[in-house]
């Protein structure tokens, strides 16, 4: 994996980590704010404090909205990203799988160069020697 791509996860991670700390925070500010009346048995409310709650939990509730939808943003570019690093990989992948069936082949090659080479030096040293005989006598 490249240094670049090494930093994009980690910013992805803290990204998530805001991300699921904003969604606990709302859910907190959200249970907070909220009445739990029973709506049976002739349950009675001040007017002015069940506004009050409802005006608090409808700015929680906006500010998680502005919250996410910065959120939102920087999780696309980061999916952007995510899907640029598994391409890189997946090209990666194909590169080393021919890299291998090359060097593979270079191997083969050698060993018959150093074959060929060897039997040429015995070729020449049997002419030498006299010991080669020629085709035709």
């Amino acid at each position: 994996m490249q240094p670049v791509q090494v930093a994009c996860l980690d910013e992805w991670a803290s990204i998530e980590t805001q991300h699921s700390n904003s969604v606990s925070f709302a859910i907190q500010d959200l249970q907070a704010s909220t009445l739990r009346v029973p709506i049976t048995g002739g349950a009675r409310g001040d007017i002015e404090v069940v506004k009050a709650a409802v005006c608090s939990a409808l700015d929680v509730m906006q500010a998680m909205g502005s919250s996410l939808c910065s959120v939102l943003s920087q999780v696309e570019g980061m999916n952007c990203l995510v899907s640029q690093i598994a391409d890189v990989t997946t090209k990666q992948r194909a590169m080393l799988d021919e890299y291998e069936t090359l060097m593979a082949s270079t191997v083969a090659m050698q060993e018959e160069e150093c074959s060929l080479r060897t039997h040429l030096l015995q070729l020449k040293q049997a002419w030498e020697d006299g010991e080669l005989l020629t085709f035709g006598n």
